[in-house]
């Protein structure tokens, strides 16, 4: 059996495939000294529009120095559905001292893909299918029908990738054997640690015979990580007497700790959902991450997923015969200027009470319960609980519920005291960001038909300051101020400091001015 450490390739999702020099030094010592025997550094990838790291597009100054400087065979990865008889060239240009190359495949294009890895084979190259979605395979003996029609010449591996982290020991068994019965080329396992089963999981298919197996180190990697070289090192030293050298080990971890400390890579309760469910990591870590939708929504989610249902509460419609008062509106971000300048807008209103008041977030609204202008707040998200949370007693709140239209992926939660005050948007008619507080509240301004439309609250983040969510969020932002403004013809001017440049800029206390 051979070991493949992918830290380079798959970590990359976290340092977007940029590693200093030291950090590189440092990798590539160790894995010159220990018992790995192919060592993947990253993707071979056509045009992406964005900026990614040099381990994503492997330019070929960089394929010379690792391979002048890795003394183990060197792995590429391409993505199977980027690749094609007229761009095959020019991916595998210059690398000709990779040893293996992989390809990253969907299931439904397993058959194609054996077609790609045979012209990729006929160049000289090892050639690895990893074929992903592992817990959703739901066609095993298509899958197999295909497998057995591949002569061992063609195709060197065949990689089993529970994607998801859901595997258990014993289906990771049962489809090893089918498989090698099916046919003769060696299979590979790379596995997911989202419910801590991936050295499990591997043990049982090195146990079934498996050829390779994929480790990272820390378990550095997409989501929840990979199974960790060192512990599968470990393991091996004390049942397989694999040699070892722990000093070399331990060095090598703690310098990727240095990075684990940064992007706080690992499983968590979203991930361990995402495992046991299939779904998508990513998606659940959005829902909660970003979204902020609660566990038990997540969760009911899942269930009506399973079960192919929507939500099921009906509100009536909102329609704009219902607002009194169609002046302007002012729509209150969870920015801090929202808290730190709440007196001041609140005297704004005072003196504009033809201004209707949109909570896009309920996160300071316990400090505005004393408007007395038409108010509404937006239910997306975790927002109906956290309104109960931040409230004494939310049933006593006046302000109308919005929510986005029917259905509403993630199910429905309304305190119930509030439900008879509780509408819902026919459509969110400049955008498809319905689970987004920003594009409901724009929406619901919309349908106010207001002749000006302020915002408080909606600071931005710091350019130079974003993580990840901070940037998703502002992006979508952004493009909701300018698709609505366009859609509109309507400008949107925030009243508190903001980053951002789609809002025009005005003061609260320039307006307070006699």
């Amino acid at each position: 059996m051979k070991i493949l450490d992918c830290t380079l390739r798959d970590g990359g999702y976290y340092t977007n495939w940029d590693f200093d020099k030291a950090f590189l030094k440092s990798y590539l010592n160790a894995v010159n000294s220990l018992p790995i025997d192919f060592v993947e550094i990253g993707y071979r990838s056509n045009e992406r529009g964005k900026y990614l790291g040099e381990f994503f597009y492997c330019p070929e100054y960089l394929l010379k120095m690792l391979s002048d400087q890795c003394k183990k065979p060197l792995a590429l990865m391409l993505n199977e559905k980027e690749v094609g008889l007229d761009n095959i060239r020019s991916l595998l240009s210059q690398c000709e001292t990779v040893d293996l190359i992989r390809l990253a495949v969907a299931p439904e294009n397993f058959e194609r893909s054996i077609h790609i890895g045979k012209l990729i084979k006929s160049k000289g190259f090892k050639v690895a299918i990893n074929l992903m979605y592992m817990s959703k395979w739901d066609e095993i003996d298509e899958m197999k029908e295909i497998l057995a029609s591949i002569r061992l010449n063609e195709i060197d591996y065949v990689n089993m990738v529970d994607s998801y982290g859901g595997m258990t020991p014993e289906r990771v068994g049962i489809i090893a054997r089918e498989f090698m019965k099916a046919s003769d080329v060696p299979l590979g396992f790379h596995g997911h640690n989202n419910l801590e089963l991936a050295l499990a999981n591997s043990i049982v298919a090195m146990r079934e015979g498996v050829a390779i197996i994929d480790s990272t180190f820390t378990g550095m990697g997409r989501g929840a990580g990979n199974l960790k070289t060192e512990l599968l090192l470990t393991y091996l030293n004390a049942n397989e007497s694999l040699d070892l050298d722990f000093n070399v080990l331990s060095a090598t971890v703690e310098s990727v700790r240095d990075l684990q400390s940064r992007y706080n890579w690992g499983t968590n309760l979203p991930y361990m959902v995402a495992g046991a469910n299939s779904i998508p990591q990513q998606e659940i870590m959005d829902w909660i991450n970003i979204r902020f939708h609660s566990y038990n929504s997540v969760l009911k989610a899942l269930e009506n997923r399973k079960i192919n249902q929507s939500d099921d509460l009906r509100f009536p419609q909102f329609t704009a015969s219902m607002n009194q008062n169609s002046h302007g509106t002012l729509i209150i971000g969870g920015g801090p200027s929202a808290l730190m300048h709440a007196n001041a807008i609140k005297v704004w209103l005072s003196e504009h009470m033809n201004v209707n008041v949109v909570f896009a977030s309920t996160k300071y609204i316990h400090h505005y319960t004393d408007v007395k202008n038409k108010a509404y707040v937006c239910i997306v998200g975790n927002e109906g609980k956290r309104l109960e949370d931040n409230l004494t007693n939310a049933n006593d709140l006046e302000f109308s519920c919005i929510l986005p239209p029917f259905p509403r992926e993630m199910g429905t939660y309304v305190p119930n005291g509030l439900r008879k005050l509780t509408y819902e948007l026919d459509n969110t008619p400049f955008s498809d960001f319905q689970a987004s507080h920003t594009s409901l509240a724009l929406s619901l301004a919309l349908k106010l038909n207001s002749k000006n439309l302020f915002t408080a609250g909606y600071d931005g983040y710091g350019a130079n300051v974003m993580n990840r969510k901070e940037k998703v969020l502002f992006q979508e932002n952004e493009t909701l101020f300018e698709t609505y403004s366009v859609f509109s013809g309507k400008s949107i001017t925030s009243i508190t400091s903001t980053d951002y440049s789609k809002l025009k800029k005005d003061s609260v206390f320039r307006l307070l001015r006699k």
